[in-house]
């Protein structure tokens, strides 16, 4: 949902499409899923790890432990579905703010998003973002730090409706 509504609040400078960046915004880590399916002793160990220290990092130590990241995993089940290729390239590239090729704008819109809902809060987008808006796409589409504390308040209020559905659903 952040991924689609930060698309609204660009939408005249961009071509990316919202509902494709929902799927993105959803399907980013879905290796995860595929790595819990395919490994499950390993991923449960690999998740004690997480918990013991926060600050490892989960892509290095999947390549350890089971020979594949969670983001190839996700792309490379997401390929084989025959999905769009937007969203293969937002599985493999979601946290590579630096990635330049073919539909470069999606993994960069789950960057984003992920940043704007940190554990830290908005608080610290600022910070979180310094080095982004730089980048020549954070420029082109006008977004701002100001413009992405709005779109994060706007999904924000909405949260609690959000959890309804969810536990209606469930």
């Amino acid at each position: 949902v952040v991924c689609q509504n930060l698309v609204g609040t660009i939408r005249d400078k961009s071509p990316i499409i919202p509902s494709m960046a929902y799927l993105a915004g959803l399907l980013h880590d879905f290796g995860l899923l595929v790595l819990g399916h395919l490994f499950p002793d390993e991923y449960k160990r690999l998740n004690e790890e997480m918990l013991d220290d926060p600050n490892l990092d989960l892509s290095r130590r999947e390549n350890e432990v089971m020979g594949v990241t969670h983001a190839e995993a996700g792309a490379r089940a997401l390929r084989y579905w025959d999905l769009p290729d937007e969203l293969v390239v937002a599985a493999l590239k979601h946290s590579d703010i630096h990635y330049r090729g073919l539909h470069e704008e999606y993994p960069h819109v789950v960057v984003v998003s992920r940043a704007m809902l940190s554990e830290d809060g908005r608080d610290d987008l600022e910070s979180a973002l310094q080095p982004s808006a730089q980048e020549s796409w954070f420029k082109d589409m006008g977004l701002s730090v100001t413009g992405l504390q709005n779109a994060a308040e706007k999904v924000l209020k909405n949260v609690d409706e959000m959890d309804g559905i969810v536990s209606r659903a469930a």
